[in-house]
């Protein structure tokens, strides 16, 4: 009876957790679609959802202590428990992000853009999907299926990120008036890098639930 009780708030831990996920996730999605459209209203309501994600992460907190003090766990579910508040302060950092993104966005949306923005999509589109299979194999508790993939993201997510450096360099020593804007979109490739980082800690926190070693990603040695 007490095994069914804590499965079923464990259950109901999970389905919170992958909420709090979707909506940091969305705010990102958001966030970068402003950036491309300068979209100043959509900009502003990713800057105002950073308060249901904050709200989520203190709902989750307290049932996971309620659930460690009051339901004993033992194991592998203290495991679970520890972790989960790892995920949900790395969604919540991405929030953050997303956040200040869209703040960037607002700074700039008066100006037309000295360059077509192609790569910052890209560094999206891949941290985004760092993000995802960390979700999934949080669901499928399975980190074998995607590891390689993961790697192979991390490493896209690099060479971007270097790439939108040297443009906006080349672009400042062209023209000057050309730094403000530059310096802006180095700084969200760079945001928009540790958005992947934050999914990668996610999957070597699923990594530690699912065989109590807990190691950096380099670290990590699948067979």
């Amino acid at each position: 009876m007490v095994r069914k009780q804590f499965d079923a708030l464990l259950k109901e831990l999970y389905e919170d957790v992958l909420k709090m996920g979707a909506v940091a996730e969305g705010m990102v999605k958001c966030a970068i679609t402003a950036l491309s459209d300068q979209d100043v209203k959509l900009a502003e309501k990713v800057i105002q959802d950073d308060d249901i994600v904050d709200q989520m992460e203190i709902e989750i907190q307290n049932k996971c202590v309620e659930m460690i003090v009051l339901q004993q766990p033992v194991a592998k579910d203290i495991r679970v428990l520890a972790s989960t508040f790892k995920f949900i302060s790395n969604f919540e950092r991405i929030a953050d992000l997303a956040v200040n993104l869209s703040k960037k966005t607002i700074e700039l949306s008066s100006e037309r853009y000295i360059k077509k923005l192609v790569d910052l999509p890209r560094i999206a589109q891949k941290a985004l999907e760092v993000v995802n299979i960390a979700i999934r194999a949080y669901i499928d508790e399975d980190v074998l299926r995607d590891f390689d993939r993961i790697n192979k993201l991390e490493q896209d997510i690099d060479d971007l990120n270097v790439q939108v450096y040297r443009e906006c360099v080349a672009l400042m020593m062209e023209n000057t008036r050309n730094i403000k804007q530059c310096i802006s979109f180095i700084t969200m490739a760079n945001m928009l890098e540790r958005i992947g980082d934050h999914g990668t800690n996610i999957f070597e926190s699923i990594y530690y639930i699912i065989t109590g070693d807990y190691k950096d990603m380099k670290d990590i040695e699948i067979s």
